[in-house]
């Protein structure tokens, strides 16, 4: 038997001193113990010293401000660490109170097999002690009345168990006992008493507790009786209101008040009657038919004016399957067999060409968005869409709320012109994986059912809580216990439930409201405005078993707005998600689950970690980030902020999973029939397979230190697949002889991430597909040094039909042989005493004249502002240079990957020796730009 203690302690330092030290006294060897303080910020570092001196786990409460809350704190930080087994215990002792030396050894010596044990409280006062002595059998029906002698002292109790039953009610501010063993006992396990007395409860009279405080106490009572009436017989009610008024002194009438009723909800249409002078697009990925052809016919009958409607076809069927919608929209379905060639031709970029299928929400948005982009190309002043397929274009709100309906072209021609995009919300069916929202809902269906009531009623006004719905939400933790009654059918609401979609806790529209700021959440409810957005990045989370886990949506939108600088409006504008009725999988809504916790993570990481790369670094491209998040020192921040939400959110899931399973358990025992479908389902080595390992492989620190160094490539990838197909149905040489107006043939030199160059042997002409204007302003003002360098060529700049070119001489070449050390050195000095910094030094960015000269041929994003850390790079990468002037591409990529993560490379040892000659060589120019830098 495996033993850890927790302890709650709330501004008692001198008694949790004696708590603690009856712990420590105990004749049986602990696995932990856990302090939980609910205390005062002046009273913790005593705590703390007292804490470290016995060799505790001291936490703060992290949960809802109370007791419950407290041991829900410990009951997480047990999860985070130790693995849930069968012989893993929770002996519970509060601060003021203490064990007989004996308590541990004397349940773990017992003959007696149980989930729980419960050994006699000796009740001290100050001039008393009174011995209570334990019922030899108890039932859940003994603490509807009262207490029989179970306290937070003498609670010792198998984890699994415990967790079956939900933890504890962090609604409950006082009755917290009665509460968890009313919801222990109803899951009928075995227990044992203990007949000693070896538990020690202090009831001194001098001090504050929370059995002694009226108000909460009347508000625990009311709220107890408003959760249990049901499962009370007329006597047991009668003993229940004639023990409150004895002992406590409240009263039949006080504690029978009239509850609050649950929120009733009403659903409206969206509009879309305001001006519309953009061309309006939806778009979709179609994974069922019958919910495809549901969004096509509501289209049709609201009669939506959308001017192009893009499904990407992820079913089995043919587009002659689809709704036909009227003639004046345009109707575009990208077929299976089109999108899996484009996968295998690298059209969506060549990491992407290893995917067959849509296996991800990742891959599909990632496949949507780059038909988006190319379908309306050459359409000006476009508004995108993004939806998923089981929305309906309604809303869901409270009844009665004010500033709920809204019209859709209104909110667009709010923000078209200030934004980039716009998030939008959901209602109805949360869009969550069904294990985040599942557990207070059945919590709702297991109270209603024994009510069997008509009367919906929310005592704790729980539907006022933001996310209400959402399980392992972080903004409150008071709700997944608390019951809303409503008028149930078990078969068909379980059916629903498994199926995620919303019984009790419907998601719901909130007043209107738009805010410009960090977007945190993406779903079926997308506005694009600034068709860029689509090209610069992909749709990709952290992948796991060659699948890209849950939210890449959202990391696409937080790279688009901390990598890119993107404007995004958050607004409450929802969209009804109304999930399909579907057979419930175990294993697949656990890997879902997973796959989601991960997905959560990586996002929560990467936010954190590019919070701080942005507070050290001067940054002015994505690409400075991306190469941050690289280096060792970043990508190990980046790790540990991982694995800490890894572990938080894991643990509220198995919280959440083993309720559920003992929620099920409950109604099994009058409904088996019904029940036996789902519960059956559940298993610790599916538990295992499905979901811990999934979450385990992804907390390899090297594979994760390894998928950072790639994020680059993986990103590029797609933004080029684009952008070269752009290029190549648009500029050509036809096209550059046309526009340039020039005389003599052209032929293509070259092509890159930028742009194409092309020569007619007496200049080069390189065209951008996109460089942004204070790129190409600060190209312009460094290329006026230029010609006072011989490794680099004089530039002039032009702009023709929306495109940005830069020409220069041509010169017969030849590849790069061989580099000196004086040459690369020469090359870094100029760039040195200018303060610029070329970025991108490699064998390919180089030739040789054939009078002999090195030159760059490199001109565009690469020349970027000077900083030190920048600028030793580009030294480091001029050594890889000169030890390898011919390395083919990609074997000179993985020592540029090294050189970004700041691994020691014995190829470039003597780089700082070129760093110090450059710096003994110009030191007055460096003094002069600091100066003028100062004064920019």
């Amino acid at each position: 038997m495996k033993i850890i203690t927790v302890i709650v302690t709330h501004n008692r330092c001198a008694l949790l001193r004696r708590a603690l030290q009856s712990v420590k006294a105990q004749h049986y060897s602990l696995l932990d113990i856990f302090v939980i303080s609910n205390s005062y910020e002046t009273n913790k570092e005593a705590e703390q010293i007292l804490c470290q001196k016995s060799n505790c786990t001291y936490l703060k409460n992290k949960r809802t401000s109370n007791y419950a809350g407290a041991l829900n704190t410990a009951i997480e930080a047990i999860l985070k660490k130790y693995t849930i087994a069968d012989d893993l215990y929770i002996a519970f002792l509060d601060d003021d109170d203490a064990w007989h030396k004996d308590y541990l050894e004397t349940i773990a010596n017992s003959e007696e097999v149980a989930d729980i044990y419960l050994a006699n409280i000796n009740r001290i006062s100050s001039n008393t002690t009174q011995k209570l002595q334990l019922p030899k059998r108890l039932s859940y029906h003994d603490f509807l009345i009262g207490n029989p002698g179970v306290g937070g002292s003498n609670t010792f109790v198998r984890l699994k168990t415990l967790l079956k039953a939900g933890c504890f009610d962090e609604a409950m501010q006082a009755t917290v006992d009665r509460d968890i063993f009313i919801r222990l006992l109803q899951l009928k396990p075995t227990y044992h008493i203990i007949p000693q007395h070896l538990v020690n409860i202090y009831v001194d009279e001098d001090r504050p507790r929370v059995t002694t405080n009226s108000t909460l106490k009347k508000e625990s009572y009311q709220y107890f009786y408003y959760k249990y009436k049901a499962f009370m017989e007329k006597k047991e009610e009668s003993l229940f209101f004639a023990r409150a008024q004895q002992i406590f002194d409240i009263p039949q009438e006080t504690i029978q008040i009239t509850q609050k009723s649950a929120t009733k909800t009403q659903t409206n249409h969206i509009g879309f009657n305001d001006k519309k002078d953009f061309f309006f697009v939806i778009g979709f990925i179609a994974g069922d038919i019958q919910l495809a052809n549901r969004i096509l016919k509501n289209i049709e009958t609201q009669h939506i004016p959308v001017d192009l409607v893009l499904i990407i076809n992820n079913t089995s069927s043919e587009a002659s399957m689809f709704q036909t919608i009227s003639n004046h929209t345009q109707y575009k379905i990208i077929s299976k067999a089109t999108w899996q060639q484009y996968l295998r031709d690298k059209m969506y970029g060549s990491y992407f060409s290893k995917f067959t299928t849509i296996n991800s929400i990742a891959i599909g948005r990632t496949i949507l968005q780059y038909h988006l982009y190319h379908e309306t190309r050459t359409i000006t002043d476009t508004v995108y869409w993004i939806i998923d397929d089981d929305v309906r274009f309604t809303n869901t709100f409270k009844q009665g709320a004010k500033a709920t309906t809204y019209d859709l072209f209104s909110i667009i021609n709010q923000y078209k012109n200030t934004a980039d995009a716009l998030i939008g919300s959901v209602s109805l069916d949360a869009p969550l994986p069904m294990f985040s929202c599942i557990r207070s809902q059945l919590v709702d269906l297991w109270y209603s059912t024994v009510a069997n009531t008509n009367v919906a009623s929310d005592a704790k006004n729980i539907s006022a809580l933001p996310d209400y719905y959402y399980d392992l939400t972080d903004a409150h933790t008071q709700h997944t216990e608390t019951p809303m009654y409503y008028n149930c059918t078990l078969e068909s609401d379980l059916v629903k439930n498994f199926s995620g979609k919303a019984i009790s806790r419907p998601a719901l529209q909130q007043e209107l409201n738009g805010i410009q700021k960090l977007a945190t959440n993406r779903g079926p409810n997308t506005l694009v405005f600034n068709r860029e957005l689509l090209r610069s990045y992909p749709v990709v989370s952290l992948e796991v078993n060659d699948t890209f886990t849950r939210r890449g949506d959202l990391s696409w939108a937080l790279m688009s707005q901390v990598f890119s600088k993107y404007d995004f409006v958050v607004h409450t504008m929802a969209l009804d998600q109304n999930r399909p009725i579907q057979a419930f999988r175990i294993e697949k809504e656990l890997n879902k689950s997973a796959n989601d916790i991960i997905g959560y993570a990586f996002n929560k990481a990467l936010l954190a970690t590019v919070a701080i790369i942005k507070q050290e670094k001067e940054v002015q491209r994505p690409i400075h980030i991306i190469a941050s998040l690289a280096n060792e020192v970043y990508a190990d921040m980046f790790y540990k902020t991982f694995k800490q939400y890894i572990q938080h959110r894991k643990a509220r899931f198995l919280m959440n999973y083993y309720r559920i399973y003992g929620i099920l358990q409950l109604l099994k025992q009058k409904h088996a029939d019904e029940v036996l479908p789902y519960s059956s389902q559940f298993d610790d080595n599916v538990l295992r397979e499905s979901f811990l390992n999934t979450i385990e492989k992804s907390l390899d620190k090297a594979y994760i230190q390894t998928y950072l160094s790639n994020l680059g490539d993986i990103l590029w990838s797609y933004t080029s697949a684009i952008t070269h197909r752009l290029a190549n149905e648009t500029i050509n040489e036809a096209f550059i002889k046309t526009k340039l107006q020039l005389t003599k043939n052209t032929y293509l030199l070259g092509e890159g991430s930028e742009g194409k160059v092309f020569t007619d042997t007496h200049y080069i002409y390189k065209i951008f597909f996109a460089i942004r204007e204070q790129e190409w302003f600060f190209l312009q003002q460094q290329a006026i040094h230029f010609e006072q360098s011989d490794f680099l060529e004089t530039l002039t700049f032009h702009e023709v039909a929306n495109y940005k070119y830069i020409r220069y001489a041509y010169h017969a070449f030849q590849s790069v042989k061989e580099v000196t050390i004086t040459e690369i050195t020469a090359f870094l000095r100029f760039c040195y005493q200018h303060r610029f910094v070329f970025t991108n030094i490699k064998p390919k960015n180089f030739i040789r004249t054939e009078t002999g000269q090195l030159k760059l041929i490199d001109y565009g994003k690469s020349f970027e502002t000077y900083t030190e850390e920048r600028f030793i790079n580009s030294i480091k990468r001029a050594c890889l240079f000169v030890k390898f002037p011919s390395m083919e591409e990609s074997k000179f990529k993985k020592y540029i990957k090294a050189i970004n993560a700041n691994k020691q490379i014995k190829e470039i040892e003597n780089w700082k020796q070129i760093w110090e000659t450059i710096q003994a060589s110009s030191p007055k120019i460096l003094v002069a730009n600091n100066i003028n830098s100062q004064i920019l």
